[in-house]
């Protein structure tokens, strides 16, 4: 039997994060992030760091 095809981003060599708004999974060195108290928060995309901005009370350009 045939394996299946694998995404082309490996869990086992690739860190990965969940994006703090939409979960989605994307690379640690990729990823944009920004300092939340007692933790860094990782994003898959500018679009949702300005979502999370938004929702925290935070201006986009304060980063």
């Amino acid at each position: 039997m045939e394996r299946s095809m694998r995404s082309s981003i490996d869990d086992t060599t690739v860190p990965l994060v969940s994006c703090e708004v939409c979960l989605k999974r994307v690379a640690k060195d990729v990823a944009p992030q920004a300092d939340a108290p007692n933790y860094v928060a990782y994003f898959c995309s500018e679009t949702c760091l300005q979502r999370w901005h938004a929702q925290h009370g935070r201006d986009a350009a304060a980063r």
